[in-house]
């Protein structure tokens, strides 16, 4: 007598299906990684943008020993740094970058006591701001980075 035999194994409709579930799980997974890497790479632009425009405020031109020396307007008034932005991938070519200096006028405030009323001291300070502005895949990015000094009598 003829006895029919259980196939065991997968139809070629169930290894179809898995293939499709796993081709679009590993899509996923690829998109993901990809925003990361962009993600980080915008990151580390901004952190060294940050790094620029805090060393430039650090310069002893900007001190407020210098106060009386600063005109308001534009910079750079100190050499400028080297404002390339290093990409944190192996071989990228740096972004450029510009940083821009730029001082306002000396603005003066008069200080009040805890009732409210004006105390007849006047404090005079400027503003100093850095900025540093890219350019990745047709996106502007600026940090900005402001610095008060006042004057020491």
């Amino acid at each position: 007598m003829l006895q029919l035999r259980e196939n065991s194994g997968f139809t070629l409709i169930e290894t179809m299906a898995a293939a499709l579930i796993l081709g679009i799980s590993i899509t996923g997974v690829m998109t993901l990684l990809g925003v990361g890497v962009a993600v980080e790479t915008d990151g580390g632009f901004r952190r060294q943008a940050r790094m620029i425009a805090a060393s430039t405020l650090e310069q002893p031109a900007y001190h407020f020993s210098n106060y009386n020396g600063l005109t308001p307007g534009a910079g750079p008034w100190p050499a400028s740094p080297d404002t390339s932005l290093k990409a944190s991938r192996e071989g990228a070519p740096p972004l450029p970058a510009t940083l821009a200096v730029t001082v306002s006028p000396a603005t003066t405030w008069a200080l009040a006591d805890a009732e409210g009323s004006s105390v007849p001291v006047s404090v005079a300070y400027k503003t100093i701001t850095a900025q540093v502005s890219w350019t990745l895949d047709g996106h502007s990015e600026t940090v900005t980075l402001v610095k008060t000094i006042t004057e020491i009598p």
